[in-house]
C-alpha cells in the first residue's frame, strides 16, 4: 500500500479528491472521511515503511499514543527526545517525505527537549484554540534562541502542539493542496495564514451541519479527514488491476523513491484503483507513446540526414 501511496500523493487524481471535500458543506461526507481516518493511517504505516535509505516503524500507532498520553496529563506535559523521534517519524512515513535527520541528530540533549516542550505546552495552555498562544508556543519550539529545537520548523512544531490542543492544526501538504493554498513557503507568516484557513473552514462546516451537528469537531477532525480523502476514503470498493504498476509517470521530474514494507505477512501493496485513476494512466501512457505517423516522420528525417553526410 505504501507504494501505491508514494505514487498517489503526486497524481492529481488524489488532490482532486481532497479539495473535493474541502469545497463540500455535505457534513455526512465529512464525518465519513474522518471515521475512515484511522484505518487509513494505521495501514499506511504498520510495520516498517521504509523510504529510501529511512525507515519509520508503526509511526500511526506511536503518534496516537503520544496523543493519549499528552491528553491524560492535566499539568506540566512534556515530550521527551524519542517521542520527538515519533513525531518525526509520523510526519515522514504519512506526508510528503523530505530528510529530516537534523530533527532528532541535532537534538540530543533529552532534558532540553523536555524543558522547551514543557514551556511551549505551558504557552499552550493558557490559551487554547487562539492564536497568540499558538503563536508563542511555536516561537518557543522553533524561534526563540534559548529554547528553540534545532530541525523544527513551524510543520513540525504545529504537529507536535495538535498532541495537546486538537484545534492546532497541522501544517500538512493534503490541506493545503486541498485548498489550493500552496505558497512554498513554511515559515511562521505563511502558517498564521493556514491557521486561519482551517478554522474558517471549521466554523463554516459548524455552521452548515445545522440539524446534523458535528458535534466536539475540532481543527484536527478536519485535517484527518482531508488526509483520508487524499489517500482512499472517497474511493468506493473496486477490482484489483493484475500486474499494476504503482510508480511515478514517466517524465516525471521528481524521482522515485524506493518505498517497501518490511514486515513480515504485510501487504504486498494494493493495486485498486477507480476508473477515473485507470482512465487517466492510460491516458497519460498514450500520449508519452509517439504516433506511427510521427514515427515514420523520424525515420524520413534519419535517411535524409544520413544522406547529406
Amino acid at each position: 500500500w505504501t507504494e501505491q501511496r508514494e505514487w498517489r500523493m503526486r497524481h492529481k487524481g488524489d488532490a482532486k479528491a481532497a479539495a473535493t471535500l474541502w469545497e463540500s458543506s455535505d457534513v455526512d461526507l465529512w464525518q465519513s472521511c474522518s471515521r475512515r481516518y484511522a484505518a487509513l493511517a494505521e495501514t499506511a504505516s504498520r510495520g516498517n515503511v521504509q523510504i529510501g535509505k529511512s525507515c519509520y516503524k508503526d509511526a500511526h500507532r506511536r503518534l496516537e499514543s503520544l496523543r493519549a498520553r499528552l491528553a491524560e496529563l492535566k499539568t506540566s506535559p512534556e515530550l521527551g527526545l524519542e517521542d520527538l523521534l515519533a513525531v518525526r517519524d509520523w510526519k515522514m512515513a504519512l506526508n510528503k517525505w523530505r530528510p529530516s535527520g537534523a530533527i532528532v541528530g541535532q537534538n540530543t540533549d533529552d532534558a532540553k527537549v523536555r524543558e522547551t516542550t514543557r514551556l511551549a505546552f505551558a504557552e499552550l495552555d493558557a490559551g487554547p484554540g487562539t492564536w497568540p498562544s499558538c503563536e508563542r508556543a511555536l516561537r518557543i519550539l522553533c524561534e526563540d534562541k534559548g529554547t528553540k529545537l534545532k530541525g523544527l520548523g513551524p510543520a513540525t512544531a504545529s504537529l507536535v502542539l495538535s498532541l495537546r490542543d486538537p484545534n492546532v492544526p497541522f501544517f500538512g501538504e493534503a490541506v493545503l493542496e486541498a485548498a489550493h493554498a500552496k505558497t512554498g513557503r513554511y515559515d511562521m507568516r505563511a502558517y498564521r495564514e493556514f491557521h486561519g484557513l482551517v478554522q474558517r473552514r471549521l466554523e463554516q462546516l459548524h455552521a452548515a451541519a445545522a440539524s446534523s451537528s458535528l458535534g466536539d469537531w475540532t481543527c484536527l477532525s478536519l485535517c484527518q479527514a482531508v488526509w483520508a480523502a487524499a489517500f482512499g476514503a472517497l474511493e468506493h470498493d473496486t477490482p484489483k488491476r493484475e500486474g499494476c504498476e504503482d510508480a511515478p509517470r514517466s517524465g516525471s521530474k521528481t524521482p522515485r523513491r524506493d518505498v517497501s514494507r518490511a514486515r513480515s505477512g504485510g501487504d504486498a501493496g494494493a493495486c485498486a484503483g477507480t476508473a477515473e485513476e485507470v482512465g487517466s494512466v492510460a491516458t497519460d501512457e498514450l500520449h508519452q507513446r509517439p504516433t506511427e505517423k510521427k514515427r515514420r516522420r523520424v525515420e524520413v528525417k534519419g535517411k535524409d540526414d544520413g544522406g547529406g553526410g
